[in-house]
């Protein structure tokens, strides 16, 4: 990422690395794989969240501080570093399933932890679109629909971000890839 202001190097290289890294791989595939999950485990219904455990807290505090130190990289202009922090609760999501593994918990009959652990990826999506909106203003018509929220706008403004707002019973539905990956050999050839 540039800094704000000031001159920087581009190469279309980076920034095919940059999509393919931090819009596809990471925000992308967690919207996907989170999705899938809550068609497979919970028919599409988002569940009630049991009590939190493990590296639960972690994430809930990383999420619920996120908005707060997006504002102040803002309020510096320091745009890069905003988009960081809200990359960096994206990824921390990717880690938690990879954690809490929802598939085992499934396979397990661990219901209630499998509940919580796909509610709290849910909810990070939501506060990682409601931060990513002024960036890509595009995103939310694209990610509202999965998440079931589409008609609760109540739920995509800066002020709703504070945890545990998404409403059990909320349907949620895979749809489009977002970010497709990008091919840095076929950009060459073009």
């Amino acid at each position: 990422m540039l800094p704000f202001g000031s001159d920087g190097l581009y190469s279309e290289e980076s920034l095919v690395k940059r999509i393919n890294t931090d819009l596809a791989n990471d925000y992308g595939n967690l919207l996907s794989r989170s999705a899938t999950m809550m068609e497979k485990y919970q028919q599409g219904v988002l569940q009630t969240p049991g009590a939190p455990e493990g590296p639960d807290g972690e994430l809930i505090d990383l999420a619920s501080g996120t908005p707060r130190l997006v504002e102040e990289y803002m309020e510096k202009s320091e745009i890069s570093n905003a988009l960081a922090a809200i990359w960096q609760m994206v990824g921390r999501a990717n880690k938690y399933l990879e954690e809490t593994a929802p598939w085992t918990l499934a396979k397990n009959g661990r219901t209630e932890r499998l509940n919580t652990v796909l509610y709290n990826v849910a909810e990070v999506l939501r506060f990682a679109t409601v931060m990513a909106t002024p960036f890509m203003p595009n995103l939310p018509g694209r990610v509202w629909p999965q998440l079931g929220i589409e008609d609760k706008p109540e739920l995509h403004t800066w002020e709703s971000l504070r945890w545990a707002k998404l409403p059990a019973g909320t349907t949620v539905k895979r749809g489009e890839v977002l970010f497709p990956r990008i091919d840095l050999k076929s950009l060459e050839q073009a």
